[in-house]
């Protein structure tokens, strides 16, 4: 009897466990839910509060909605390139600013609505990764192989070497010029003028790191041009 009402014990506190957690699945489901209504108020510029999310969290999963909050604004950043600022903190009011210092809001392209602060933030890091220039090869094999091809028109990012040439590169973010001396003719990416200005290495290696769910410092090189590049700026 002893051994029956402890299982039952045992039994009991685990199901109380189990409703105070929520799986990784679900987590990653239920944030992913909270996409469509935040990129709504990114497009139109406008904030959003606690209490407007927490309509479009189910109810019986509000008691999460920390956690829930918080990976969607890993989602939003990661692959929107978009990060949320408070505004207010007695209202917990928010507003969608496009990350790492950028002012790119990337909604003007073949795929409205949808910001592609994202992909520029990696060309940006593939560039500094490769010794702060890349060759055209470089870049469409590295996005390639995170399922972003230049031959096919990807659901987020639409026409990727249309986007690439006619918006990073018209709007100064990227600088595309011949490689001297090449034979073939080869072309590279560098960081445009713009980029340069608004953003910095340690704020696209951050990203990045984060990213590929990493400490910065287990890049130790590149940390080490961007920690010195910082330096230079405050000096």
């Amino acid at each position: 009897m002893e051994f029956e009402q402890g299982s039952r014990s045992q039994g009991s506190e685990n199901l109380l466990f189990h409703r105070n957690m929520l799986g990784p699945l679900s987590l990653l489901r239920y944030s992913i839910s909270l996409v469509p209504f935040l990129l709504l108020r990114y497009q139109m510029r406008q904030p959003v509060n606690r209490a407007e999310i927490l309509t479009h969290v189910v109810s019986c999963h509000r008691n999460f909605f920390p956690a829930i909050f918080n990976k969607t604004r890993e989602c939003m950043k990661l692959v929107f390139g978009t990060e949320m600022k408070k505004l207010n903190t007695i209202h917990r009011s928010y507003i969608l600013v496009p990350a790492v210092g950028l002012t790119y809001h990337g909604l003007r392209s073949d795929v409205p609505g949808v910001p592609k602060t994202g992909l520029l933030i990696m060309v940006l890091c593939f560039i500094f990764r490769s010794g702060n220039r890349a060759t055209e090869e470089v870049i469409w094999g590295a996005l390639c192989k995170m399922g972003i091809c230049v031959e096919r028109r990807h659901y987020i990012y639409g026409n990727i070497r249309r986007l690439v040439m006619g918006d990073f590169v018209r709007l100064q973010y990227l600088e595309y010029r011949q490689v001297p001396h090449a034979n073939p003719i080869v072309y590279e990416f560098l960081w445009g003028p713009r980029a340069r200005a608004e953003t910095t290495k340690m704020k696209i290696l951050v990203h990045w790191a984060k990213f590929s769910g990493l400490d910065p410092r287990a890049f130790p090189i590149l940390y080490d041009e961007a920690l010195r590049e910082e330096r230079r700026r405050q000096a």
